[in-house]
């Protein structure tokens, strides 16, 4: 990864694999799918080995939760982590909720 990339978001999916994964079995445990949430990975600068996590979601993805993970959970999920997107899960949901009890109050044409 060059000097440019730092900083830089990446999909979750393509850099951690096993993270996404485990992501997406809660996701869908919580009775939401992927397409509600975008997962990226961000690296600290240099020489930290933490990979901040930012999940967006809710209308326009303007909701954002984000957590910093050494890479060996990500590589392998842990207990942190897992609860991470526990929440993640839990407020994308009411959001949701909350979302839509709006949008049925004032109906767009």
């Amino acid at each position: 990864m060059s000097d440019n990339d730092v900083n830089k978001p990446s999909p979750l999916r393509f850099r951690y694999d096993a993270a996404y994964e485990k992501l997406m079995d809660v996701i869908r445990t919580a009775g939401l799918n992927a397409y509600d949430v975008i997962a990226e990975a961000v690296d600290d600068e240099p020489p930290k080995k933490a990979v901040l996590i930012r999940i967006r979601y809710g209308d326009g993805f303007r909701q954002t939760k984000e957590q910093s993970f050494d890479e060996s959970c990500l590589r392998v999920p842990c207990a942190e982590m897992i609860e991470f997107f526990q929440q993640v899960a839990k407020d994308c949901n009411q959001t949701n909720i909350t979302e839509y009890r709006a949008y049925m109050k004032n109906p767009r044409p």
